[in-house]
């Protein structure tokens, strides 16, 4: 320990990873749908496939998007940057555990479930939206 400095003031190298894991979400949830899929658009049907801004009717929800991605962006940052101003103090330790464990589960779930989703498009795609919604008028998968 250096001198001047407090076993308190110390962030432990698990400390920091939690405080690093909603930036670390965040990147790679805009590298998934603001770089990859993209690229993926592109490579198969030469567009770029972001729709942004292009009709006057939905410029406010285009709009929101964006500022959403900009609040959750910011969010990420302030935790990675100075924790102690998102903290709840009242929490003990295992509870604090707890979730953050859960919160990691739910963001890395909802991003495997947002990559799934980014590949059965192109699914849908490639066999036709037609054809799936005649199958699913017919009553294909049974439910």
């Amino acid at each position: 320990m250096r001198p001047g400095r407090t076993r308190s003031r110390l962030i432990t190298e698990t400390e920091m990873i939690w405080h690093l894991l909603p930036l670390m979400g965040m990147a790679l949830f805009v590298g998934i749908v603001f770089c990859w899929r993209p690229w993926l658009q592109f490579r198969r049907h030469g567009t770029w496939g972001i729709v942004l801004f292009r009709s006057r009717s939905q410029g406010l929800r285009d709009a929101s998007v964006l500022v959403a991605f900009t609040l959750l962006l910011g969010q990420a940052i302030v935790a990675a940057s100075s924790p102690q101003s998102l903290s709840v103090p009242d929490v003990d330790q295992p509870a604090r555990e707890i979730w953050q464990a859960g919160g990691a589960v739910v963001l890395f779930g909802g991003l495997g479930l947002l990559v799934a989703a980014q590949l059965q498009l192109a699914v849908l795609r490639k066999t036709g939206l037609h054809e799936y919604v005649r199958v699913r008028r017919r009553g294909w998968p049974p439910r």
